[in-house]
């Protein structure tokens, strides 16, 4: 019998490749069929005509792309997956992507997206990988192919593929997007007073079986013949990726039903088009931001390190939690809002952020973002804090100065295997913007993490930034365990223009930490810290 863990690990690689793996490079599309030595019906003869007909009109949509002297725009990314049943591991959650585009001929181009970020300037060529925190630097290439084609472009992490079609410009069709496998309908199609026809197709993804491609539909614009929506669906993909893992579940080696994929689909949209309008050079040039390491090639496994070799026991349980639903009684629970996204969930907190009596939630986002959420489940606005890519919030508090809103948080960013990782702190203003950053001064190895709290401890109405560095040295114990030594806890506090107040060694460990307003308007704040089995208060004197 298979190992439920084999098959579940099975599982989510084929998703992610499903998501992101388009044939091997150099593997073309292929042309459509010539006359057949049999005479066709006239089915067959329709088929054909419409297929020639899509593809013509996403050629000359190509042409259009390849003619313009600049081009940007700005694309939204949905993956929609719907499901009867559930699993015990996510296939690809609902969620919700933006981007920008923009190029200028020959090869300059400025492609970012959340999770990658490609830069040209003509001269050098950089690419970004945001959750690594690194760059790569190269001489460009006229065209583009360098990079760009080591990306898909139908994934939720790849490339546009507007920037494809327009950075290899000396390509054909084929070769500028091969997972085409075939055209097959183009029909008009007005939206909103705009009239445009929509080219379908099926292309093909690693994944695939030949008999259970991806179909895509492109609504290219009749008037400017660019494409504005593309529509992937991979429902008859995931169907076929489920069917297998049914069939290796027949013993219910796995503990659950296999669920029943109801929908799963890209839908990529592009606005904001602008074409032929000039676009300052320094846009396509790339400067580091503060964390940001250049690397030659970017440690895709490095922060993951697996021996597969080992053969692992898994302990089976003859016991299953099993709640019957039905002797609770009928459902009562209605849902009244639903917000998608990559939440960390676990450092979400209320607070009266505009103080009229009513909290709001504060939600971190994956990638340097806060959402604040009213009561309703209405998000009233999100924050992403420049000069954060790459790194996760480790907490974050809004801090009233002058009658405006500023943001004080921690972020961390791994250093590829074990728990190695760089941590600081700023203080960002309502729109972002960075005010001042810190970065703990620690010796060659050592680590640390971060926790923020802020008041006013000096009583001059002001607030100061309270940090709380958890500091380690990160020793591996077995080929994927590690522990901390050498740990060490500090609160430091800072004034509001990032410069150190104090520092002071309080333990070594960091459990617990809050600034606490004083009781009345004329007491100063006090700092609560909890470390182990302790639970410490401090109170910044005259003399800090």
């Amino acid at each position: 019998m298979q190992k439920p863990w084999i098959i579940t690990s099975v599982l989510i690689v084929a998703a992610a490749l499903l998501l992101v793996g388009p044939p091997a490079r150099g593997q073309s599309a292929p042309e459509p069929e010539g006359e057949s030595s049999t005479k066709p019906d006239a089915s067959d003869s329709a088929d054909r005509s419409d297929a020639a007909k899509a593809k013509k009109v996403f050629e000359k949509s190509v042409a259009k792309y390849r003619s313009l002297k600049s081009y940007q725009h700005k694309n939204t990314t949905k993956f929609t997956l719907e499901t009867e049943g559930s699993m015990p591991f996510a296939m690809g959650p609902n969620r919700e992507q933006e981007g920008t585009l923009k190029f200028a001929r020959p090869n300059r181009i400025a492609m970012v997206t959340e999770q990658m970020e490609v830069f040209s300037d003509g001269r050098k060529m950089w690419t970004v990988m945001k959750m690594f925190g690194q760059y790569t630097e190269k001489d460009a290439t006229n065209p583009l192919d360098v990079e760009i084609e080591n990306f898909s472009p139908w994934g939720m992490s790849g490339v546009d593929p507007i920037a494809v079609i327009l950075a290899l410009h000396d390509k054909t069709l084929a070769a500028t997007l091969p997972m085409i496998e075939e055209f097959s309908s183009v029909k008009d199609e007005d939206r909103n007073g705009q009239k445009g026809r929509s080219v379908c197709g099926t292309f093909q993804m690693q994944m695939c079986p030949d008999d259970h491609p991806a179909e895509f539909c492109a609504w290219i614009n009749s008037k400017t013949l660019l494409i504005e929506e593309i529509k992937i669906d991979l429902t008859a993909a995931y169907e076929f990726m489920i069917s297998n893992a049914s069939e290796a579940n027949e013993d219910d080696s796995f503990g659950f039903e296999m669920p029943t994929i109801e929908k799963a689909e890209f839908v990529l949209t592009f606005t904001d088009i602008k074409i032929n309008e000039e676009i300052p050079a320094a846009q396509f040039a790339y400067t580091p931001e503060r964390f940001e390491e250049k690397v030659e090639s970017f440690d895709f496994y490095g922060s993951v390190v697996m021996d597969m070799d080992d053969d692992f026991e898994v302990e089976e349980s003859s016991e299953s939690v099993d709640i019957d639903i039905e002797e609770f009684g009928a459902e009562r629970l209605t849902e009244l809002s639903k917000i998608n996204g990559s939440f960390s969930g676990h450092l979400a907190r209320t607070i009266d952020i505009d103080h009229d009596g009513v909290p709001e939630l504060l939600l971190p986002e994956w990638q340097g973002r806060v959402s604040v959420i009213d009561i309703n489940g209405e998000v009233i606005e999100r924050v992403r804090f420049k000069g954060t890519r790459g790194a996760s919030i480790g907490s974050v508090e809004p801090v009233q100065i002058d009658g405006q809103t500023q943001w004080f948080a921690s972020f961390t960013r791994h250093l590829g295997r074990g728990m190695r990782q760089k941590s600081f702190v700023g203080l960002f203003d309502s729109n972002g913007e960075e005010v001042w950053i810190y970065e703990p001064d620690l010796p060659s190895g050592a680590s640390a993490t971060l926790t923020v709290s802020s008041g006013d401890l000096t009583g001059d109405g002001y607030p100061e930034f309270v940090v709380g560095v958890s500091a380690y040295v990160a020793r591996q114990t077995g080929k994927n365990m590690w522990t901390h030594e050498q740990t060490k806890a500090y609160i430091m506090v800072f004034d509001r223009k990032g410069e150190p107040i104090t520092v002071k060694h309080v333990g070594q460990y960091m459990g617990f930490l809050r600034v606490i307003e004083g009781l009345s308007s004329d007491q100063p704040a006090t700092i609560l810290f909890i470390g182990t089995g302790q639970l410490q208060r401090f109170r910044l004197d005259a003399d800090g």
